[in-house]
């Protein structure tokens, strides 16, 4: 069954080059219940997991949509290759995406989708 959040990352991460669905999931220690959905492939092998429940900067590491405050970007539009995260309870964390060109970086994609992903888990949330 195909989840919203399925569904939301492939419309927003699909056409993205270094973002590639997964189904071997078994390298990342997932929870019960989440799914492997994509992985962004960064420079340097640096891999980022997205799942149903949220981003995998690290593969021990989880950061639910539903934690995420705020997500945004400081470079400029045409070198950027770093997302923060501001969570919930304060903290912060930066994430790469260091695909795309000029003024297509890819941390804008990924922050759309995220806006996008904290919205609908708010909803659901809600309901």
């Amino acid at each position: 069954m195909t989840t919203s959040i399925e569904s939301l990352v492939h419309r927003s991460l699909r056409n993205l080059e270094n973002f590639k669905s997964e189904e071997n999931s078994e390298a990342w220690p997932l929870l019960k219940e989440e799914k492997l959905i994509g992985v962004y492939f960064n420079k340097e092998n640096d891999l980022v997991g997205v799942s149903t429940f949220g981003l995998r900067p690290l593969k021990n590491l989880l950061v639910r949509y539903s934690e995420i405050a705020e997500a945004s970007v400081e470079n400029s539009k045409n070198d950027a290759e770093e997302i923060n995260l501001l969570l919930v309870d304060g903290r912060t964390l930066k994430v790469r995406f260091t695909g795309g060109s000029g003024r297509f970086r890819d941390v804008w994609e990924v922050v759309r989708f995220l806006d996008r992903a904290r919205k609908h888990m708010n909803a659901r949330a809600n309901q």
